[in-house]
């Protein structure tokens, strides 16, 4: 679906901005810019609204969801975090900022999770360029909260 041809609007770019996307967000092969802030637009709005798929919704109306995102940001009027908008479409795919990692009250407890695991995966998410956060201080209402939060469809539209 990402080779489909882009809307035609096209953006009005700053020259501090068109810097900071050359050196940032835009795609690169071999060290050289591939990719236009208009592809780059296109490829994340495509990579957002095939989430919709997975709601039943058809390739027509994914690609309509996709147009709106664009145009959107084209516009200037929104513009996704900096995790969406230099993986979406691509290899890691990650979409979020941050990440909240239960941490284990023990070093080790009865599933051999502990304090160690929690370790480890801030090391793998903070790796791909995210921030880690721990949830030791969090009440049991607020973690139930978290939990729907994460599992809502809005994020796992979002992810693809």
């Amino acid at each position: 679906m990402l080779s489909e041809t882009r809307p035609v609007k096209v953006g009005k770019w700053t020259e501090p901005a068109l810097r900071v996307l050359r050196e940032r967000y835009l795609m690169r092969q071999g060290g050289e810019v591939v990719e236009t802030p208009e592809e780059m637009c296109w490829r994340v709005a495509l990579t957002i609204a095939s989430g919709e798929a997975r709601y039943g919704r058809s390739e027509a109306a994914v690609r309509e969801v996709a147009a709106a995102f664009y145009d959107i940001m084209i516009e200037g009027d929104f513009l996704p975090n900096s995790p969406t908008l230099m993986n979406a479409g691509r290899r890691l795919g990650q979409c979020f900022a941050c990440f909240v990692l239960p941490v284990a009250d023990a070093i080790v407890d009865a599933k051999d999770e502990g304090i160690f695991d929690a370790i480890r995966a801030a090391a793998q998410h903070a790796d791909e360029g995210t921030a880690p956060m721990s949830d030791a201080g969090a009440d049991e209402d607020y973690r139930r909260h978290l939990a729907k939060v994460l599992t809502g469809r809005a994020v796992l539209a979002a992810v693809g």
